[in-house]
């Protein structure tokens, strides 16, 4: 059996599966993870001598479907026997747009910062962000071309401080498969009423090994100014440049403690009064190799002898930590021979620690095994040793 078409295959694109085998039988076709038991046409020519014959069906990628190299399976049923195949190709279909895990500042915040980092976490778990389809607006403006954009990240440092009042956000992202994900929010920047009027931090991503974090503050001239990390030991000082009232501060990362999501904050002193402002953007320190995920089932059973059945899986890792999958097949029974991928999935770590995915329809697969195989991945794209489960129809 094969399919045709082209990998991804995103929301109205046909998948068209063919199927030779013995002629006069009914044959269906599943993906795992999408849908299951989609008719199959038999198709004749004059003069077709041979035992065997074509069978043909198709299905319309629909808006939320989601596969990730996962696999198509066609059931042949004749003659009172039953025999299912995979396909040798692997598929990825993405019916789901980008989705956003963070967003700095939060919707709603009120700010004593006139010029904060404005940061967003995203991901997708099928056909990966696309760059070229990211744009962002702050206040109506274009700055796109003045953000920093990766795959799971979307960091802007405004140019100059923003006017106290409202502060309009919009972004769209799109992702290889050129679904489209549109959202917008608002924060309040606030009058400065201490010494500090502005915190900005670079990068305002993860950090590892060698890099550098540079704090940038803005306030009254001819003071003494500090930041400090929540979870590191010691206040680290901050020198004002040749512009009157700009302090700027730096941290290597190198031999440090690790730290998840931890507040920084800076501090001015002058004549007797002091003032401290917490940056936008939390810290994250990460530390060398990721440690492995746990992995659980979530639901107390189910049957593979059910085409609609479907397992909840999850686990504890890092916050904010992506946890990729695959689910490998053993089969156990005349029916279906051999072994194979049923497909991968992606996850994301929520802030309490916890992951948790629910994979299905899986399709007809009687007395197979699966084994689920996972990692951990820190945001700078590191893995974790792999955990690994197994589970049988119960």
């Amino acid at each position: 059996m094969a399919y045709s078409g082209r990998n991804p295959f995103g929301p109205g694109t046909r998948l068209a599966v063919s199927l030779r085998g013995t002629g006069g039988g009914a044959a269906t076709f599943h993906i795992p993870g999408v849908t299951t038991d989609i008719g199959m046409r038999e198709l004749r020519t004059a003069g077709y001598q041979g035992l065997t014959t074509l069978y043909t069906g198709t299905y319309v990628v629909q808006p939320g479907d989601a596969v990730l190299n996962g696999a198509v399976f066609a059931t042949l049923a004749v003659r009172g026997a039953e025999i299912m195949a995979a396909s040798p190709q692997r598929l990825t279909i993405d019916g789901r747009p980008p989705s956003i895990t963070a967003r700095h500042p939060k919707p709603g915040t009120r700010l004593a910062n006139t010029r904060p980092n404005i940061a967003v976490d995203l991901v997708d778990a099928e056909t990966g962000v696309n760059p070229a389809l990211i744009r962002l607006v702050v206040n109506g403006q274009n700055v796109t071309a003045r953000t920093s954009i990766s795959e799971t990240s979307i960091t802007y440092n405004p140019e100059a401080p923003f006017k106290p009042g409202p502060v309009h956000v919009e972004l769209t992202v799109g992702d290889r498969a050129k679904n489209i994900f549109r959202t917008n929010w608002t924060f309040h920047v606030d009058a400065s009423n201490g010494l500090i009027s502005s915190v900005t931090v670079n990068p305002a991503t993860p950090l590892t090994g060698d890099d550098l974090l540079t704090v940038v503050v803005t306030g009254v001239p001819g003071g003494t100014a500090w930041f400090s990390i929540q979870g590191i030991r010691g206040d680290r000082p901050m020198k004002e440049s040749r512009t009157p009232g700009v302090y700027f501060g730096t941290l290597t990362v190198r031999q440090l403690n690790a730290v998840f999501g931890a507040p920084l904050i800076v501090t001015l002193q002058k004549n007797g009064q002091t003032s401290s402002v917490s940056a936008v953007t939390p810290v994250t320190i990460l530390p060398g190799q990721p440690p492995a995920p746990t992995i659980a089932p979530l639901s107390r059973s189910f049957s593979l002898d059910d085409p609609t059945a479907r397992v909840m899986l999850g686990g504890t890792s890092r916050p904010g930590f992506r946890i990729r999958g695959r689910i490998d097949y053993e089969a156990q029974s005349v029916t279906l021979e051999g072994a194979g991928t049923l497909g991968e999935f992606i996850a994301v770590v929520s802030s309490d620690g916890t992951w948790r995915t629910s994979l299905g329809p899986l399709g007809p697969l009687a007395q197979a095994k699966l084994i689920v195989t996972v990692v951990a991945i820190d945001p700078a794209g590191r893995r974790s040793p792999p955990a690994t489960l197994e589970l049988t129809s119960s």
